[in-house]
């Protein structure tokens, strides 16, 4: 069975973000290991830029935005770099939830990631939906009670 929709380096990067906000909203991260992640997720971002890239301005963005990621895990200091993660994994989560409410609940019968799990899994489109939705909303409100408890 081929996947027909080419979103899938987009579905990559969401996961790692939302992968991100749970493990340092779990605090299983120390702040030591913030600025390596930083670094990370650039040089991630790159590879899914060079794999999936294709349109001038998507392979563009890609390599400015993880250049400027691994950059910034180089040069920025631990908390500084904790809270670029924190940002970019909430901003991810609350696109997500977006993108769910464009693809699934708006545009049902849509090409679109859960539609796509729909048919290899059997599981409707609407509930890969929601258990997204659902992990997005998890990770975002654990983040902000461990910012709340850190204070900032």
């Amino acid at each position: 069975m081929k996947i027909r929709n080419v979103r899938t380096g987009a579905t990559i990067l969401a996961v790692l973000a939302v992968l991100l906000v749970a493990q340092y909203a779990l605090q299983k991260a120390t702040l030591a290991q913030s600025r390596a992640t930083v670094q990370a997720l650039g040089i991630m971002t790159l590879l899914v830029t060079l794999v999936y890239g294709r349109s001038l301005f998507g392979v563009a963005f890609g390599l400015l935005f993880g250049a400027v990621l691994y950059t910034a895990g180089r040069h920025l200091k631990q908390d500084n770099a904790a809270l670029l993660l924190s940002a970019l994994g909430v901003t991810s989560a609350l696109y997500a939830l977006l993108d769910i409410r464009s693809d699934v609940l708006l545009q049902p019968g849509a090409v679109s990631d859960a539609a796509m799990l729909a048919e290899l899994t059997g599981i409707p489109a609407l509930l890969w939906g929601l258990l997204w939705g659902g992990i997005a909303l998890a990770a975002c409100g654990l983040m902000l009670r461990r910012l709340w408890l850190r204070g900032g």
